[in-house]
């Protein structure tokens, strides 16, 4: 134990060399079998240090030995002794987390929701259930128990939050959890709703965490626990005596820290929740319809008038935290969809809309920003869209459901937004400054312009209206805080209303100003200018007007991205690279240099934002590899300045380039196909980057790689057999991968595909290569099919490569009778011609080879015969000389894409699925990282990670079959013989058969066994073999 808590002292140490000492102690040490319950200990005494180090310790040590949920095989062969300290790791910790001070009841319970995530779906932890039942029964004496027992019970049901599978251990697991505490949790929260208004904010906490088991519980689908019209009546009256109660006057109300803020933010969150999924109710069957019906017609009117009263309070200037200010514009979005809510609501639509209005305008804690510090002034308003958490989000999407939803508002809605611009009088905001509310005044109307631009589509003339007569004039404002957003409506405003012929002129010569304001004094303003022409020259009318600009653009931009992290500023150099390639090649170098220099600065960064934009960054820097391209010497002139930023990556934690690793590649192609000629330092980035690669879990990036990998290994053989090393980097990733028989048939496709290259391009000159990998494409047991083929090429392939070195190696290995059985087997499974072309080759190598490579072996079992009658089958088949023998087993058209209709569409879900899955990756990193903790202090939202996965199947088993249909479908869509990944030999195959063929029926290698073999052959193969060796006859 000392030992331990003198290790975690040295980990919690801010000097970094005793900090790297104690973690290296703690590795060590945690490989002791009491060491979890040691942690343990130390948690529970009063060293607040230790204490806190030692629960960090135990989530990481939790999070590896727990790190998978274990098959039922897993279980059964697991030693007693692994058994027994799971056990005692588990007992040990429902001891300690009802003891543990408070300040470390978050992250010891998190450690437990991981063990839990794991036995509970397995039922393998039967105590912990009863401990969290028995300190929610009354009389609720141990208050701290009460309030552990809700914590845990909070982070449970966390972790099922997007369970959607109802035939699920995960989703039985949820309704059992339901039916254990909803009936205890109905008697608590009525308790604690009947006490005094001044109790303490203990009690007003631990109604929140209540609540928030509510929202966990039923975030996805409902339990039918509350199909039961009364008690779902019972929860909805829980809701409503919360949002009504008053948030008492004091010092903390005006922070949205305050417990009863929580409390409003998270019952409120609940409401918009169900609004939001029971705004049609047609999907839904049997009780969950019922319940959702009686919510819409029964409950959720009852919630108009809290809410109103809330937005009209903050209106009247009395705090309302954002994230509440959100949920209710939320609420209100989704009741303009029902039409007997709609019906409630269109009485108060005014005050709707004025509440918007307000929310909408910078506040004054912003201006004083904007004054004090532009730049965090800018990266605050850039991650607004972000956040998706403030009230300006909520109220801009609710007056874009407004004016989409209801035909009949959009122009009353643009006449109230053109009052924000005209009317005076005060916006109701603290402050007695009159040119402020002025100023609030019309950035709440520049605001909603924007918000209501893509629901104006049938008004595009009245916004070309606005635009010219009210946006225009405000990019010449005294005040930049206004120029700034007029520059961000124009923007917005501008791709619709260019199309209007009267707007023309004035539009024109607005793009002139947008170009001045990227040089205004302040920096708000030229971000917001630059991020204006990034969408101007989208339109032909506003491209014209930039094109002789843009060198000083992109000098601009790039200055903008040294000073400030954005994903938007550095997308608008894409934009302008994608747009203007003729122009930028000239500044390709400095933008390079400045882009590789952001983002090794913000890859280091551990906030989503940096990331973001440091992927911007990558994908910027290929726009201007392609842009470049065939300038004589400019793509060598950015290698160097590149392998900086590929030799950073490579020293990246592996999680971090996890993230990136998919735009290096897409880099590293666009770098390698435009260069002409290729050189040393090229193929050095292919190595780093393979280096980087081995050492990640994502295996799929191999496919990215394989264009360029061909291309290098085709036009730069010479080159490539310079630099062994790359080989050696291929050799090893294919022995590792193919050699794991539950690795994805996906996965190893890429590198398949790349050892076809080398075989093809490199003939005779990487025997190694060939020795090492025959083994492993003989031994492999391929799934989908078209991992199947490419087994049969790459056979095919080494025999064409050397089939003497082939011959031997399977010899050695003593796998040549499973080769030619396997390949035998194969031959009627090749749907294409460039596959049977191959074959015919590798087969007419092997029957040419000197009589002393074929084995007796082979010639005993009669394969060789074999192998002369498949060779002319298959030839045959090429040519169409043949039926299909196997078609009932196989329909052309499940391969043969290139002339369907739905190609464009799989490709569209294909994109679609890659956006959801980037964000599903996001979502995943924040769930399990640091929102695990800010589920207790309710830092997360959970209405807009909702809306992330919305309609979404998170079933693993599904993903990964599309995944390997899509992949089937890509490989057999490839053209035959211009397929990059696999290059053709400039061999003709027609002669290489004929030419064997007569050796063997008139010439050297004639002999008995192979003329007994012709003279079995079928009639139809027979008349084929005829008409080729004989075609005048």
């Amino acid at each position: 134990e000392d030992a331990v808590a003198a290790a975690l002292r040295q980990a919690a140490s801010k000097n970094e060399e005793s900090k790297r000492s104690g973690e290296e102690a703690l590795k060590q040490l945690e490989l002791k079998a009491n060491y979890a319950a040691t942690l343990l200990r130390l948690v529970a005494k009063q060293d607040a240090a230790v204490a806190t180090q030692a629960c960090v310790a135990l989530r990481a040590w939790v999070s590896n030995f727990w790190d998978k949920r274990p098959t039922a095989e897993e279980v059964a062969q697991r030693h007693a002794e692994e058994v027994a300290q799971r056990q005692e790791v588990k007992s040990a910790m429902l001891e300690a987390v009802w003891v543990t001070p408070p300040s470390l009841t978050a992250p010891l319970t998190q450690a437990l929701a991981t063990i839990a995530d794991v036995e509970l779906p397995r039922g393998t932890w039967p105590e912990l259930l009863p401990a969290v039942v028995a300190r929610l029964r009354p009389p609720y004496s141990d208050q701290n128990g009460v309030r552990v027992a809700l914590v845990v019970l909070s982070c449970l049901t966390r972790l099922w939050l997007f369970c959607t599978d109802k035939e699920g251990d995960e989703y039985r697991v949820m309704q059992l959890l339901v039916s254990e505490t909803f009936p205890l949790l109905e008697q608590l929260i009525a308790a604690l709703q009947a006490r005094p208004a001044d109790e303490d904010e203990a009690k007003v906490e631990t109604e929140r965490l209540v609540f928030k088991t509510f929202q966990h519980c039923t975030n996805m689908n409902l339990p039918s626990y509350l199909f039961d019209i009364d008690i779902l009546a019972k929860w909805m009256g829980f809701h409503l005596v919360a949002v009504q109660k008053s948030v008492p006057t004091c010092p903390q109300a005006n922070g949205e820290g305050y417990c009863w803020w929580k409390l409003q933010h998270t019952v409120w969150a609940i409401i918009a929740r169900w609004t939001t999924r029971f705004t049609g109710t047609h999907t839904l069957q049997n009780g969950a319809r019922a319940c959702a019906n009686s919510f819409t017609r029964v409950h959720a009117p009852s919630f108009i008038s809290p809410f109103l009263m809330l937005l009209g309070a903050n209106k009247q200037g009395q705090y309302v935290p954002p994230r509440v200010l959100n949920n209710l514009f939320l609420t209100a979005c989704s009741m303009c969809k029902v039409e007997s809510l709609y019906a409630l609501m269109k009485t108060h639509l005014d005050s709707l809309c004025g509440a918007s209005f307000h929310c909408l305008a910078f506040t004054s804690d912003e201006y004083a920003l904007y004054l004090e510090d532009p730049k965090e002034f800018c990266s605050q308003r850039l991650a607004d869209d972000l956040l998706a958490r403030c009230a300006r989000t909520g109220s801009a999407k609710f007056l874009c459901e407004l004016a989409r939803s209801r035909a009949t508002l959009r122009r009353p809605i643009l006449e109230d937004i053109i009052r924000q611009f005209t009317t005076d009088g005060a916006t109701g905001r603290d402050t007695k400054d009159g040119v402020v509310q002025e100023l609030q005044r019309k950035d709440a109307g520049l605001t909603a312009l924007i918000a209501v631009e893509k629901s104006m589509h049938k008004n595009t003339a009245m916004l070309a209206e606005v635009l010219v007569t009210q946006v225009i004039p405000e990019l010449d404002s005294p005040h930049g805080i206004l120029r700034a957003k007029a520059c961000e409506a124009f923007g917005a405003l501008f791709e619709n209303c260019s199309r209007v012929e009267i707007a023309h002129k004035p539009l024109a010569g607005a793009v002139h100003k947008l170009l001045s304001l990227v040089e205004y004094k302040e920096l708000p303003v030229q971000v917001q200018a630059m991020l204006a022409i990034k969408r101007v020259v989208c339109v032909p009318l506003g491209e014209n007007s930039i094109f002789a600009h843009v060198p000083r653009l992109l000098e601009l931009a790039c200055g903008l991205v040294k000073e400030i992290d954005s994903d938007a500023v550095a997308m608008t150099i894409q934009t302008l690279v994608d747009k203007f390639p003729n122009a930028t090649k000239e500044n390709a170098l400095p933008v390079l240099i400045v882009l590789r220099d952001a983002f090794i600065r913000l890859s280091a960064a551990e906030n989503t934002e940096a990331v973001l934009t440091s992927i911007s960054c990558l994908e910027t820097l290929a726009t201007v590899v392609e842009a470049v391209a065939g300038t004589a010497g400019s793509i060598s002139a950015l290698v160097h300045p590149l392998a900086s930023l590929f030799h950073h990556v490579l020293q990246m934690d592996e999680d971090s380039r996890c993230d990136l690793m998919g735009e290096i590649c897409e880099l590293l192609t666009s770098i390698v196909l435009n260069s002409k000629p290729l050189t040393h330092e090229i193929l050095h980035l292919i190595v780093i980057t393979f280096s980087a690669l081995e050492d990640t879990e994502n295996n799929s990036l191999y496919s990215v790689l394989v264009e360029c990998f061909a291309h290098v290994v085709s036009q730069a053989t010479e080159l490539f057999l310079t630099q062994p090393v790359l080989l050696d980097k291929l050799t090893s990733s294919f022995v590792k991968l193919l050699s794991i028989e539950d690795e994805d048939d996906c996965d190893c496709v890429p590198l398949c595909e790349m050892a076809e290259c080398v075989l093809f391009c490199t003939k005779g000159r990487v025997d190694t290569f060939v020795e090492q990998i025959v083994p492993i494409v003989v031994t492999r047991h391929a799934q989908q099919h078209c991992l199947k083929i490419l087994l049969t090429q790459l056979k095919a392939e080494a025999l064409y490569y050397n089939p003497e070195l082939t011959l031997r190696c399977l010899a050695t290995h003593k796998l040549t009778l499973k080769f030619f059985a396997d390949l035998q087997d194969s031959l009627t499974d090749l749907p294409r011609a460039r596959d049977k072309k191959v074959v015919v080759l590798g087969l007419c190598s092997l029957l040419r080879a000197p009589p002393s490579a074929l084995t007796q072996a082979l010639h005993d079992a009669g394969i060789t015969r074999a192998l002369l009658s498949a060779v002319v089958a298959t030839h045959a088949s090429l040519h169409g000389a043949l039926p299909d023998a196997d078609a009932d087993d196989f329909d052309p058209a499940d391969y043969e894409l290139a002339d369907m209709s739905g190609i464009d569409d799989s490709e569209d879900e294909e994109d679609d699925a890659g956006q959801v899955h980037e964000e599903e990756m996001k979502l995943d990193r924040e769930m399990k990282g640091k929102a695990n903790l800010e589920e207790v202090s309710d830092d997360a939202h959970l209405q807009d990670l909702e809306e992330l996965v919305q309609g979404h199947e998170y079933d693993t088993a599904e993903k990964a079959d599309a995944r390997r249909e899509e992949m089937e479908q890509d490989y057999f869509a490839m053209d035959d013989l211009h397929d990059h990944a696999t290059l053709f030999p400039q061999v003709d195959v027609d002669t290489v058969f004929v030419q064997t063929l007569r050796d063997i029926t008139e010439g050297s290698l004639r002999c008995a066994e192979y003329s007994a073999a012709l003279e079995q052959l079928p009639q139809a193969e027979a008349n084929h073999l005829q008409q080729q060796l004989h075609p005048q006859q």
